[in-house]
């Protein structure tokens, strides 16, 4: 029986611990307190994705909905597992140069790290709008041969270089996702996924226990740490990951000020509203893998604040960042908001709570794309829709659903157009 239908397991057993926890919000949890929380949580179903595949799979073929149509339509066309599979793999050290340093050098030598996670999210949406073994048993190949050449274990690492070691973080989650939508649909060899669950285990913990500094302790950089092993944790039957991924959310809860505010973002200056974003993307996203294993994490509160006020927080700033006080002095760069990446998170978050003015937000920047942090959200997530009430873009191919930018009309034309819907 799915885990979903066990009602009573929602009731997040979390709350308990978390009412042990004394005074006020100390702008997150330290490593050693993390370590310290005694969590009830364990994997309850390993075949289980971050989403019912098997049920959206179904709800794809009947659908009306122009968008899912296409993107469906568009995700089964063009996709070659023999050039995918001709890529080389990344089975040396990885290294790369600094982003801030050397953009331009940075953006070639990232480009194979970049490939993969697209090839893991295509291979996974087509699998899912299609169900052709074709993709999902390319998806396995892939993984395979890179779990034969135990790629992705040595990377270049130093506190003033940690590029490779932030790149190989979602080139581990978007492995552990993708392989969630295909675990639970089709039968694979014990051998075959034993070698790959051993390969994602063996990278994830290498790569978690190397040790960070402050703030990557306890970050952003910390939450998309937690979702590998979060996800890696589930399709690997690893109770010990599986906590370990989901102290962030109760680090990040600690983290949440009065008005809502993370205030790990808030000191990232002229980017606060920024990382406030990025920083709830990869918490819904472990919440959610919670949530199939049967913990409602969406829910959680302490001290009266929850992901909810940080959610409105977000959208205050959205709508009016000189408004509100919390945020640092000066000019915020809302130049984020040109791409839909960063807002994909808003269609999970959005099949567990009503949020009118973030379905207008939703309905401006779809569909909606994260190369690592689950792909295809608006086929996987959306609500369908009636033809006649939808403004669906066309989608020729895959290089227009990676990526929804906006146009050269004003500094930031998605935004402004969100904001007039209000």
């Amino acid at each position: 029986m799915s885990v979903l239908r066990k009602s009573a397991r929602l009731v997040v057993v979390a709350t308990i611990v978390l009412a042990g926890l004394s005074g006020p919000a100390q702008a997150y949890l330290t490593p050693r307190e993390r370590q310290a929380l005694d969590l009830p949580y364990e994997v309850r179903d390993p075949n289980e994705s971050f989403f019912d595949v098997a049920k959206r799979m179904a709800l794809l073929r009947e659908t009306e909905d122009p968008m899912l149509q296409r993107i469906g339509d568009s995700l089964q066309m063009g996709l070659s597992c023999r050039s995918l599979k001709a890529r080389p793999v990344l089975d040396g050290q990885v290294t790369l140069p600094s982003f801030y340093d050397n953009p331009e050098e940075w953006d070639l030598t990232v480009e194979p790290l970049l490939f993969f996670e697209e090839t893991m999210s295509d291979l996974a949406g087509a699998w899912v709008a299609s169900g052709d073994r074709y993709y999902a048993d390319c998806l396995l190949d892939i993984l395979e041969s890179w779990a034969k050449k135990d790629a992705l274990y040595e990377f270049d690492f130093d506190p003033s270089r940690p590029q490779a070691w932030y790149g190989i973080e979602s080139m581990i989650f978007s492995a552990a996702l993708a392989l969630s939508t295909v675990t639970g649909q089709v039968e694979i060899d014990p051998q075959r996924r034993k070698l790959i669950n051993d390969w994602l285990v063996r990278t994830a913990k290498k790569h978690f226990d190397t040790p960070a500094s402050n703030p990557s302790c306890c970050n952003n950089h910390y939450y998309r740490r937690a979702l590998y092993m979060t996800a890696v944790g589930v399709v690997a039957d690893n109770d010990a990951m599986f906590r370990t991924g989901l102290r962030s959310v109760h680090s990040a809860l600690d983290d949440i000020g009065e008005d809502g505010a993370l205030q790990l973002a808030m000191r990232r200056g002229w980017r606060a509203i920024h990382y406030q974003n990025y920083s709830l993307l990869y918490l819904t996203m472990t919440m959610q893998i919670a949530y199939r294993q049967g913990y409602d994490l969406f829910s959680l509160r302490d001290h009266g604040r929850g992901f909810q006020r940080a959610v409105a927080f977000l959208l205050r700033s959205l709508q009016n960042p000189y408004a509100i006080d919390t945020l640092p002095p000066g000019d915020q760069d809302m130049s984020f908001t040109n791409d839909n990446q960063y807002f994909a998170w808003m269609e999970i978050w959005l099949t567990h709570f009503d949020n009118p003015p973030m379905e207008r937000l939703a309905e401006v920047y779809r569909p909606m794309f994260n190369r690592g942090a689950g792909g295809y959200l608006t086929l996987y997530f959306k609500r369908p829709s009636a033809p006649q009430g939808i403004d669906a873009r066309q989608v020729a191919d895959l290089d227009k659903l990676h990526m929804t930018v906006a146009g050269t009309t004003g500094r930031y034309p998605l935004l402004e157009k969100w904001r007039r819907s209000q």
